[in-house]
């Protein structure tokens, strides 16, 4: 695997939830928010989660929806709203529904675009 350099002005995020620590997650996101230089608007994003189903879910409609927008909480809330409600046919098993998967699916997402902005600022 190849895991490029990430450009000046990036930040990152990796969320999950499991039951125990170490234990495989119960649903988890990743997040890649790359900044406009000069000014507080996302230029990028990219969204996977996993956890969800049997293999990981790019969230690409969500991305769409924060393209040259300003990053607030609002914003981050219903793109997690968006990406949770795109899952097709979340995991159900003896450790959690698909229900549940689906409402950490949208909670994860938002706080991870939040955490990632910030740091993309930072950089």
């Amino acid at each position: 695997m190849r895991f490029p350099t990430l450009p000046k002005r990036t930040g990152w995020s990796i969320l999950e939830v499991a039951r125990r620590h170490g234990d495989f997650g119960l649903a988890g996101v990743v997040a890649i928010v790359g900044a406009r230089a000069g000014r507080a608007l996302i230029a990028s994003a990219r969204l996977v989660l996993f956890g969800v189903g049997a293999t990981p879910i790019r969230a690409a409609a969500a991305e769409q929806m924060l393209a040259g927008q300003a990053g607030e909480p609002a914003l981050f809330a219903g793109v997690g709203a968006r990406a949770a409600a795109d899952l097709d046919e979340p995991l159900t098993d003896v450790h959690a529904t698909a229900d549940y998967r689906r409402d950490l699916a949208r909670v994860l997402t938002a706080r991870a675009l939040a955490e990632a902005t910030t740091r993309a600022r930072a950089a």
